[in-house]
């Protein structure tokens, strides 16, 4: 009695479980190729194709398939041919097209815009697929590349520069102060560096390139003096604790010289 109470409990968490797990939707399409041109990072208003080429997951789909394409270019132009149809023109960022799976097996998408205005170095969408099967929307595949400018990326170059300087410096000092080294002029430039190094990120994130630049520069120029000072300070020292060892070995020497001698003289 015990054991059937218990399987059916069981079974009404498992009938609980499948109604409030939500099903995923199956896919009716898959990725057969893609082209972007040109390759890699875009810069602003640089012009953009695109080709992503859809096709069943099996020839026995039947019906339609409502799928909805965006993207963030600038001017789009979109190309949607199915199969070797005459192909369909669209200039909106976004829209609906049904497929009819019955009539057709593959789907190509070419788009041709301009990669937009940016503040920052960011991630756009060129193309993004989502499959509509009510209530459920799936997305198919998404092509993303970044987006930015020779001065955005000077910028970001430049924050690079200032932050490897810092680590740099903050080792020297880390080094220095485990040999007993005064770090304290170290440790004020090293300050100084990290607030320039967070104004030049605060400007970069403000889209302020040539401030952010500016800031970044002042923060490897800080930094470059807290390791020196930190070096140097290690360096006096070793050069300090060098002629205190000969000091220490000639006093030896003179003392053995001495004691030695008057040996020599109680001798005779």
């Amino acid at each position: 009695m015990r054991a059937s109470r218990l399987c059916a409990f069981a079974l009404a968490v498992l009938i609980l479980l499948s109604l409030t797990t939500p099903v995923l939707a199956e896919l009716n399409f898959r990725v057969k190729s893609e082209t972007v041109t040109p390759d890699g990072d875009l810069t602003v208003n640089r012009e953009v194709f695109t080709k992503l080429v859809l096709e069943e997951m099996t020839p026995s789909l039947m019906g339609r398939t409502r799928l909805e394409l965006k993207t963030d270019l600038t001017n789009p132009v979109w190309s949607i041919i199915v199969d070797s149809e005459t192909p369909e023109t669209y200039t909106k960022s976004s829209f609906d097209f049904v497929f009819d799976h019955e009539l057709y097996d593959t789907i190509t998408i070419q788009l041709s815009g301009n990669a937009p205005s940016v503040g920052v170095k960011t991630v756009i969408v060129l193309i993004e697929v989502t499959q509509v099967v009510a209530p459920t929307k799936t997305t198919i595949h998404t092509i993303t590349r970044y987006v930015t400018s020779g001065r955005i990326d000077e910028a970001l170059d430049a924050i690079q520069k200032a932050e490897n300087q810092i680590t740099r410096a903050e080792n020297a000092i880390a080094d220095a102060e485990n040999s007993g080294v005064d770090v304290t002029e170290a440790n004020e430039f090293l300050a100084i560096a990290n607030g320039f190094l967070e104004s030049a990120n605060s400007l970069y994130n403000a889209s302020k390139m040539n401030e952010s630049i500016a800031a970044a520069n002042n923060a490897y120029d800080s930094a470059v003096k807290a390791y020196n000072s930190a070096r140097g300070a290690s360096g006096w020292r070793s050069f300090r604790d060098y002629w205190i060892c000969v000091a220490v070995i000639i006093a030896i020497l003179i003392i053995a010289a001495v004691v030695y001698q008057k040996r020599r003289w109680e001798r005779l």
